[in-house]
C-alpha cells in the first residue's frame, strides 16, 4: 500500500514543450545603414520606399531587386567613367601627336585628292592615246600603252605628293 501512496503523493512533473528559439531582434537603423553602406537618413528614405527592416539579408535583397542605389555610389560610378573617358581622350591625343592616327578630315582630303588626280590622269591618257596608237602594230601599241601608263603613274605620284604637302601645311 505504501507504494501506492507514494506514487499518489509524489509531485507530478510536467514535460515542457521545447520553445522555438526566439528570433534575433531586427537590426537597428544604424546597423542597416552600415550593411548597405549608406547613411541612417538614407535608410529612413528607403523605408518609405518599402525597404524591409526585419533582417539585413532582406534589406540587401530588396535593394538588389529594386536597383536602389545610393546617390554617393552613383556619383562614384560616374566619376570612374569620367576618369576612363579622360584617359582615352589623352591616349588618342597622344597617338595623333605621334602621328599614329590621322583625323577623318585629312583622310577625306587625301581621298578626294587621289580621286581627282586619277581622274585627270585617265582623261589625259584617253585623249592622248588614240592619235599615238593609230596605225601601230600590236607590239608597238603595247610599248606605247606601257609608256602612257608609266607617265600616268609618275604624274599621279607628283600630284599626290603635292596634294599631301598642301594638306599638311594647312594643319596646325
Amino acid at each position: 500500500m505504501n507504494t501506492k501512496l507514494a506514487s499518489k503523493t509524489a509531485p507530478k512533473t510536467r514535460q515542457r514543450k521545447p520553445r522555438a528559439p526566439t528570433p534575433p531582434p531586427p537590426p537597428t537603423t544604424a546597423e542597416l545603414a552600415a550593411a548597405l553602406g549608406v547613411s541612417t537618413r538614407r535608410i529612413s528614405q528607403l523605408k518609405k520606399l518599402g525597404l524591409p527592416t526585419g533582417s539585413i539579408g532582406a534589406a540587401l535583397e530588396w535593394r538588389k531587386a529594386n536597383h536602389s542605389t545610393d546617390s554617393a555610389e552613383t556619383l562614384r560610378q560616374e566619376r570612374i567613367k569620367l576618369v576612363q573617358e579622360q584617359r582615352q581622350k589623352i591616349a588618342l591625343e597622344n597617338s595623333v601627336r605621334r602621328k599614329e592616327l590621322v583625323d577623318v578630315a585629312t583622310v577625306e582630303e587625301g581621298t578626294a585628292a587621289i580621286g581627282s588626280v586619277l581622274k585627270a590622269a585617265f582623261l589625259k591618257m584617253q585623249n592622248d592615246l588614240p592619235p599615238i596608237l593609230e596605225g601601230l602594230e600590236a607590239a608597238e601599241i603595247k610599248i606605247a600603252l606601257k609608256r602612257a601608263h608609266n607617265e600616268m603613274f609618275d604624274s599621279f605620284a607628283v600630284e599626290l605628293d603635292r596634294a599631301l604637302a598642301t594638306s599638311q601645311k594647312s594643319k596646325p
